[in-house]
């Protein structure tokens, strides 16, 4: 059934920065034998879950109306039958406001930036943030303080979770916790269109590449060995570097990536070497955020939202696939 926009209702064909209602399913389980306690509670399980799906879909539709809901579970039932217990922490507090505050970076596209003709908030991860609220039944705020704050704006409680592609990284994981993968970042190299073929580490062996100064990309060639690593501080001017020839590749993610050779730049890309997964980070501690926000995660892989937003804002590629097993997994 197509919502008030003309999009067929789940396809997520929107894109918007304000506030978003709804409700969304709970985990359904099965099991046989008389009625136990364990098994009244599979069943009451059961039946929210249909009650839940049906109001998911409904609230798909309801936000692209910019209405209010009135049917939608409170944020606390759904929390609750998704944990089992009554939310604690800043699932707690998020149930009792219905509301999610949620950090982005506001310079990031595709995964968030603000769009120039309507000054709202757009991109990837801004879609999935506002899907995570209409799952949970809660309305989505954004706050938008620097990338290398995220982990400060979580620990001070400006923001309860940051949806931000954050990678999930031993380091990271000392100042946030995360959620499971909702995306995975490819590492390519950016080359001229001809250039020799590279598909892996070795292949870079004697070459110059180019990256942003102090990424992830910059540490891992410094590891590698063998490579002569210059840093820029805008991607831009490492990508300008590439077509004038005075470096051999750019390495950057697979997102960056694809926008440079969709923008017509004379590029095409090498690799993948490595990859990232990344995660919804909140403070530390937050254990019924983390597995509330799991469950959420799980569905919207499940039912195919992750990789519906993410082919429509990555030109049809899907970021929310896992790498194949032949691409090596890195943590700084």
């Amino acid at each position: 059934m197509p919502n008030c926009d003309g999009w067929p209702t789940g396809t997520a064909g929107w894109a918007t920065a304000m506030p978003a209602d709804g409700g969304g399913p709970r985990r359904g389980r099965t099991g046989g034998g008389r009625p136990t306690g364990l098994r009244r509670r599979r069943l009451r399980l059961l039946a929210a879950a249909a009650v839940l799906a049906g109001t998911l879909a409904a609230a798909t539709v309801l936000v692209a109306c910019s209405s209010p809901t009135s049917s939608a579970p409170k944020t606390a039932d759904v929390m609750k039958g998704i944990l089992d217990h009554a939310p604690t922490g800043v699932a707690a507090t998020v149930a009792q406001k219905q509301l999610l505050v949620v950090a982005v970076d506001s310079a990031y596209p595709p995964q968030s930036s603000v769009d120039p003709s309507s000054h709202q908030l757009v991109g990837f991860n801004i879609d999935v943030a506002n899907k995570v609220g209409q799952a949970l039944g809660a309305k989505v705020e954004f706050v938008t303080p620097a990338w290398d704050k995220m982990a400060a704006t979580l620990k001070k409680g400006t923001a309860d979770v940051a949806i931000d592609s954050l990678p999930i990284t031993a380091s990271s994981r000392a100042t946030m916790a995360f959620t499971s993968p909702y995306v995975y970042q490819d590492a390519v190299v950016v080359v001229l269109t001809g250039a020799a073929p590279a598909s892996s580490s070795a292949d870079l062996q004697g070459t110059t590449i180019g990256v942003v100064a102090q990424s992830v990309y910059q540490l891992w060639l410094e590891q590698l060995g063998g490579v002569t690593v210059r840093s820029y501080t805008q991607e831009a001017d490492a990508a300008d570097a590439v077509r004038a020839g005075r470096i051999g590749g750019l390495m950057t993610d697979q997102g960056q990536a694809w926008q440079l050779v969709d923008s017509g730049a004379p590029f095409e890309l090498r690799g993948p070497f490595f990859y990232q997964p990344l995660g919804f980070a909140t403070a530390r501690g937050q254990d019924d955020l983390v597995a509330v926000l799991d469950h959420v995660i799980a569905a919207m892989r499940a039912d195919g939202t992750l990789r519906r937003l993410s082919e429509k804002w990555y030109g049809g590629h899907d970021v929310t696939r896992k790498p194949s097993a032949s691409v090596p997994h890195y943590s700084s």
